[in-house]
């Protein structure tokens, strides 16, 4: 019954936001004359969430998850009419497990009133929408042809959504519309407010339980979400008992998706920590497969006299998209880095940071390197150690790479014992991934000046590890050591994927 009336409240709401916040405290009063309500471009993510309050003899019950899911809207031009793309993930539910995956996708055209619906397709996902959520959020999306002012019924409710086999919400009107409730202004930009209020009967296996609905959600002028609030309440349906459920939505902003991001990697590093090593006797072979990722690159230095603690001090940081596929027998690359942190702080810069080059299946054998960021202070040698994959097949204890530091560009040759290098170690499985992890643990290299020929000597270790279907980093973990005359300094570095 629940999940019923959390479809209907979602419909009720349309594509529509909510937010905690109290929006009176926001907006300004602006002209209520007639207003032409029509769709605009733009793009809009959302997470929905209903939960269900219980009442027994008047005494309020815990607050409980019933159902939440992300929305992401994107709407453009195409000619006269509007192209919509509309996918639906990021699943939680009372009777399921939480699932991230995309569970519906579709595309379709409408006019600018959001009528006349053509060219609808409805693509494959890895989910299913079991609840048909997808049709619910985007049912009866059609604005009123004429103009609205103040007062009066605009938007109609989904009446599609109002029964189904199993429940019927029953409200007194026969056409029940939203209210419009005029322009305001909200931080500076103009917005539409719409309101629905009204006693409601939810009727099921020939009982009935009166109760009530309240929905208040306010538009742009492009009738893009800014905010919203639903709520439906109704005696029942045990004796004595209250039953509300509290529908809300609201945008993801840039610091929901960068928490979001944060909480993805942590749990990435956690689950790749845990997850049980299986050795491999069988030698095994590791090659790319075109994909595209993105990942948190992170460092700090640790400066400090021998003996002593030392200062941790940020020194670099950046995101990483690696985008590849396959060309004439070879793997083209194109990577960005974006969001640079140098010391802890952002650095504005004139040119987009990026370089593109090509290499066989092992990221060996790097051609056609271009430098996109520039600067051209870029070579190869500064970029093969990141890419390159065991070339070979390999078997636990295996050691499958050498140890490379950049680069030729630098005034630094390191050197390496013989035959020491990253060992692979086996494979871990964290959800449906395969992952291969490898590990350097070198306790004695050289690091020689070229220009003065002065010697430095350091240790180093670090864990890699790998999604063995694409051969695409996971994370990368280590540190490097160096002596110096009379302190010593540590080079912690990360990185870590995004799993959008």
């Amino acid at each position: 019954m629940y999940s019923r009336l959390t479809v209907f409240l979602f419909a009720c709401l349309l594509f529509l936001p909510s937010c905690q916040h109290n929006i009176g405290d926001m907006f300004a009063s602006k002209s209520d004359g007639p207003v032409d309500l029509h769709y605009g471009p733009g793009s809009v993510d959302l997470h929905t969430a209903t939960n269900a309050i219980l009442e027994m003899n008047g005494k309020k019950g815990q607050e409980l998850p019933v159902l939440s899911f992300d929305i992401h809207y994107v709407i453009k031009r195409s000619g006269s009419r509007l192209a919509w793309t509309v996918v639906l993930d990021n699943r939680k539910s009372m009777t399921s497990s939480p699932s991230p995956e995309p569970f519906y996708s579709v595309s379709f055209t409408t006019d600018a009133k959001g009528r006349n619906m053509a060219d609808k397709v409805r693509h494959e996902v890895p989910g299913k929408d079991d609840q048909d959520l997808g049709e619910a959020v985007l049912s009866d999306i059609a604005l009123p042809l004429e103009k609205v002012a103040v007062g009066d019924p605009s938007i109609p409710l989904s009446a599609k959504m109002l029964k189904s086999k199993d429940v019927e919400i029953v409200l007194p009107e026969p056409s029940p519309a939203y209210v419009f409730d005029g322009v305001k202004e909200i931080n500076g930009r103009e917005c539409y407010m719409f309101s629905y209020e009204s006693k409601a009967t939810v009727r099921q296996n020939g009982e009935e339980y009166p109760g009530s609905m309240r929905i208040s959600t306010v538009f742009s002028k492009q009738m893009l979400p800014v905010s919203g609030a639903n709520e439906l309440t109704m005696n029942g349906p045990m004796e004595n008992m209250v039953t509300k459920l509290v529908g809300s939505a609201r945008e993801i902003t840039a610091q929901d998706k960068a928490e979001a991001e944060e909480k993805s990697m942590r749990d990435l590093r956690t689950a790749l920590k845990r997850a049980p090593l299986q050795q491999v006797t069988e030698p095994m072979t590791f090659r790319y497969v075109p994909a595209s990722v993105r990942l948190k690159v992170e460092s700090t230095l640790l400066v400090g006299k021998k003996g002593e603690t030392g200062v941790n001090l940020p020194f670099l940081a950046y995101v990483m998209r690696i985008d590849t596929a396959e060309e004439a027998e070879r793997m083209a690359w194109d990577v960005g880095m974006s969001a640079l942190k140098l010391l802890g702080k952002p650095v504005k810069l004139p040119h987009a940071l990026g370089f593109a080059f090509s290499t066989d299946e092992q990221g060996r054998d790097i051609r056609d390197f271009q430098d996109n960021t520039g600067t051209k202070v870029l070579t190869v040698a500064d970029i093969q150690s990141d890419f390159f994959i065991p070339e070979g097949a390999y078997k636990s204890g295996d050691v499958c790479m050498p140890v490379k530091m950049k680069g030729k560009s630098a005034d630094t040759q390191y050197d390496f014992p013989e035959g020491q290098g990253f060992v692979f170690q086996g494979v871990k499985q964290v959800g449906s991934m395969r992952v291969g992890m490898f590990k350097a643990d070198i306790d004695h290299f050289t690091a020689r000046t070229v220009k003065t020929g002065a010697v430095r000597h350091g240790s180093l270790y670090i864990v890699r590890y790998y999604d063995l279907a694409t051969m695409m980093p996971l994370w990368y973990d280590g540190s490097v050591v160096l002596d110096m005359e009379n302190s010593t300094l540590t080079t912690f570095a990360g990185m870590t994927r995004i799993m959008d």
